[in-house]
């Protein structure tokens, strides 16, 4: 999460509040009232907005470099952190799948490096045998499998899949669970896992 004044820096070097949201992947109007926050508590305007984008106001422009300061060394202190924590230069590695690697791990990994930058992830795929036996052989320091397969492993659920196979409605199983209307002519049989 931005600081306020990493926030301001970022709207100054990319010239617009949008510009500085987009970068940040924040809303616009979070980094409008995160400027604003800042302007309150130093008691001055900091940034004129225009149609051209935004500028600095001549006291916004005696304030930028100590701005900067601090966003240099919230910086330092973050690496600090990171490194007392042990999460500078990681490598976690990660057996996995198909489907965890292109559903759920893209999100985990972006948030997470969001907040330890150092972190670096090395994917695996492989299949429930391979990516238990992978964490057994310390091939790997965790991994994406089924509850079936976990024997001797500490465990614990991330995430619930559902899988579910389309049938034809005249197909003999499709009578067997629930059916999926979406799907004109067809039925939803869930499949535990």
């Amino acid at each position: 999460m931005a600081s306020r004044y990493q926030i301001v820096c970022m709207v100054v070097d990319r010239g617009s509040l949008k510009g500085a949201a987009d970068e940040l992947g924040y809303t616009q109007s979070a980094v409008s009232q995160a400027v604003k926050a800042l302007e309150r508590e130093l008691g001055t305007t900091l940034i004129e907005r225009g149609k051209q984008g935004v500028s600095l106001t001549r006291d916004g422009k005696q304030y930028l470099p100590y701005l900067r300061q601090i966003v240099t060394a919230e910086a330092e202190l973050e690496g600090k952190r990171q490194e007392l924590l042990g999460l500078s230069s990681t490598d976690i590695r990660i057996a996995t799948f198909t489907n965890v690697s292109r559903t759920v791990l893209p999100r985990v990994i972006r948030d997470f490096g969001a907040l330890h930058p150092g972190v670096r992830f090395t994917l695996k795929q492989g299949d429930y045998t391979r990516n238990a036996q992978w964490v057994h052989d310390g091939v790997v320091d965790f991994c994406f499998t089924a509850r079936g397969f976990t024997a001797g492993l500490e465990k614990r659920v991330v995430y619930h899949d559902e899988l579910v196979a389309l049938l034809p409605v005249a197909h003999p199983l499709a009578a067997k669970e629930k059916g999926d209307t979406r799907r004109p002519g067809f039925r939803a049989v869930c499949a535990s896992g």
